[in-house]
Order: structure tokens, then sequence, then C-alpha cells
């Protein structure tokens, strides 16, 4: 019994320090680049592959391509009527939190062109 006993503490103390030593290890942080809408800041932003798809409160949907986080390049925007806040992406489409317009649904299969599925208010 005193045997399992030193065991199981020396794993604790292993364990121990291991996480001590993974806690304590330090990290740079830089800004790369920067990219701003008309009004200058965006509320929510999701990544999908190359392309950052941002939500501007007032100026809509910006897709970004961030294939060069660098110099990251705006390829289209998709306009909404109402004050938008968050969003969310699965497969080939994003979800829009817009207020009182409610639950928009993007189809964005095609990044240059996107197009509104559906909504749900």
């Amino acid at each position: 019994m005193k045997f399992k006993t030193i065991n199981l503490v020396f794993v604790c103390i292993c364990c121990l320090l291991f996480s001590v030593s993974v806690y304590s290890q330090s990290v740079t942080i830089a800004k790369v680049s920067e990219i701003t809408d008309e009004s200058g800041y965006f509320h929510d932003t999701v990544i999908r592959g190359n392309y950052a798809f941002a939500v501007s409160s007032q100026n809509g949907i910006f897709v970004l391509d961030i294939s060069n986080p660098a110099a990251p390049k705006r390829v289209s925007r998709f306009e909404l009527t109402d004050y938008a806040t968050d969003i969310a992406i699965s497969g080939n489409y994003l979800y829009v939190a817009n207020f009182e317009e409610g639950l928009q649904v993007l189809d964005i299969s095609n990044v240059s062109n996107i197009r509104r599925a559906s909504n749900y208010q």
C-alpha cells in the first residue's frame, strides 16, 4: 500500500512541475497588419481558409483575403439593412445576428459574390 501512495505522490509532483513549466513560458505577440472599415472597427470576425469574414455594425460584412497576413486585401462587401453584431460560419453559410432583422443566412460559396440564402425573424 505504501508503494502505491509513493507512486501517486510522485506522479502528482511531476504533473505539477510540468504544469508550472508550461505556464511559465513567455509568449510574444506582435501586430502584423491592420485593416478597418469606414466606421473604424469590426464587431466580430470568423476565419475560413484564407478568408476572414468581418462584421461591421453599420457597414455590413467584409470579406478579406488573409493569405498574406502582412497585407490583407478586401475581396467583397455585403450590405446589411440593420445593425449587425455577431457572425458564425458553417460550411458555405455565414450566419449573422442582425438586430431587428433577425438571423440572416448568407451563401458564401463564392466569396466575391455573397448572396442572401434566407433569414429568420
